[in-house]
């Protein structure tokens, strides 16, 4: 029941492991997400994984698991390629820069100075993970309402090409509309620049981004949520596989590991793509919001321990 890990050097209890990895897989095709928000942290404190080889090993895994459910989403028409090549465009670079903090941060907490320990280094992680739960909560949730009082007919535009993609304009928002033209605008450059902030923390903290990706342009600019989610997973894929390729050519990665995430990953991320089709609006919304906070106390339980 338990299969040594050569590269770490510890066992892991196998069956939880694939549980894991159907789980992950779940999340990501429901809600866009590569869940290696979830999957880094269990995979340090329940399985006991180095952090620096669960980053590693939890970005091959979502690159991978990932793939059958962004073509799934593809087919039904909820990706945007033209959305996730604005954003790809900064999330590549953005992953480069993030794997490199991470390494920094790591060989200085190897130092153990007195300001810095490796105690620290797991502190800091945990944090940042629950400050992107607590944020995408408080935004899953805001959308939620408001999509609930108004009318989403009336507030949400069901296809991407109605939109104008530009790169400069005086309102400081993702979107504008432009009531005399009659027409939506995009901002490019705010989703480059969200792109690189999506590709720093996917190296530095192991995720594929879609914990920020879906509710910031679902509730901030205001995109449709199924739309917004096939989208993501697509984004997602690719820039964890460049953050995978980063950890390991630096040789953060545990094919053992990754294999049985992925082995039943796969499946939920077909299964999670099609329920996506079958719960839409302010539904999917309170369940994304719902799951968000239970991970987020789960991470506050994590971070109380270390202590």
């Amino acid at each position: 029941m338990f299969l040594f890990l050569h590269n770490t050097g510890i066992f892991v209890f196998w069956p939880g492991i694939l549980t894991l990895g159907f789980i992950i897989g779940l999340l990501s095709g429901t809600f866009g997400v590569g869940g290696g928000f979830l999957l880094t942290p269990l995979l340090r404190y329940i399985f006991g994984v180095p952090f620096e080889y669960a980053i590693g090993s939890s970005l091959c895994a979502i690159a991978i698991s990932s793939i059958s459910g962004a073509v799934i989403h593809y087919r039904r028409g909820n990706i945007s390629l033209r959305l996730g090549l604005l954003l790809l465009c900064g999330s590549l670079p953005g992953v480069e820069l993030g794997t490199r903090l991470l390494k920094t941060f790591k060989s200085a907490c190897l130092q153990q100075s007195s300001f810095i320990t490796n105690h620290t280094f797991d502190t800091v992680i945990s944090c940042c993970y629950l400050l992107l739960l607590l944020f995408s909560t408080w935004l899953m949730l805001k959308d939620a309402l408001k999509f609930r009082n108004n009318n989403p007919g009336k507030s949400v535009i069901r296809d991407m090409s109605t939109y104008k993609i530009i790169f400069f304009f005086k309102s400081a928002a993702f979107c504008y509309r432009d009531s005399k033209k009659n027409t939506d605008y995009i901002n490019g450059s705010f989703i480059i620049i969200f792109g690189l902030l999506i590709g720093i923390l996917s190296g530095f903290l192991g995720i594929g981004g879609g914990i920020l990706v879906a509710p910031v342009l679902i509730s901030i600019a205001g995109l449709p949520s199924v739309l917004v989610i096939g989208t993501s997973l697509f984004q997602l894929t690719i820039t964890a596989g460049a953050g995978a390729l980063m950890h390991a050519l630096r040789g953060n990665l545990e094919p053992v590991l990754i294999g049985l995430i992925v082995f039943t990953s796969v499946f939920g991320s077909v299964l999670g793509s099609r329920l996506t089709s079958k719960i839409r609006g302010v539904k999917i919304r309170i369940l994304y919001a719902g799951f968000l906070i239970l991970s987020s106390i789960f991470i506050i339980i994590e971070i109380a321990l270390l202590k």
